[in-house]
């Protein structure tokens, strides 16, 4: 699946946790909202759309990370999620 992160403009809302990285890149337990995000979705293809200011940063942290790349977003079907999906449950838990 092609998964696109992005920022959107309340991104400023976390300022100053957001002020040299993107939103996706905050730690959320040992990884990253962005991990568990490609994780859930099972990512083959990754892109992200952040603040031009840290579009550079964005394509050398990740050289096989498409970065505000319109041209990526067009060549095929993308699913953007807009918060962490639930946790996975196992057969037979009983929830509280």
């Amino acid at each position: 699946m092609r998964v696109c992160l992005f920022e959107d403009r309340n991104a400023v809302d976390l300022e100053p946790l957001v002020f040299t990285r993107p939103v996706f890149s905050l730690l959320c337990g040992c990884t990253s909202l962005a991990q568990k995000q490609y994780r859930a979705l099972a990512a083959s293809e990754r892109g992200v759309i952040v603040r031009p200011e840290l579009a550079e940063l964005c394509r050398q942290e990740g050289s096989h990370i498409a970065v505000n790349d319109p041209g990526w977003l067009r060549t095929g079907p993308t699913s953007s999620p807009r918060c962490c999906p639930p946790a996975r449950r196992t057969p037979g838990a009983t929830s509280t």
